[in-house]
């Protein structure tokens, strides 16, 4: 079996400062659509987001 390390996809955005008191997983579902928002959670508690 062969193993693969892909290097994970990287995402920057600039949050408009309308949105400055969003919370930041509905921030993200609305501009990454192909995520659902537990999914977003999931890899917030991961710590996958940074800010």
């Amino acid at each position: 079996m062969k193993a693969t390390s892909e290097e994970p996809t990287t995402f920057h955005f600039v949050v408009p400062k309308k949105h400055a008191r969003m919370r930041i997983d509905l921030h993200l579902v609305t501009a990454l659509p192909e995520f659902s928002r537990s999914r977003i959670q999931q890899l917030i508690r991961s710590g996958f987001v940074r800010l």
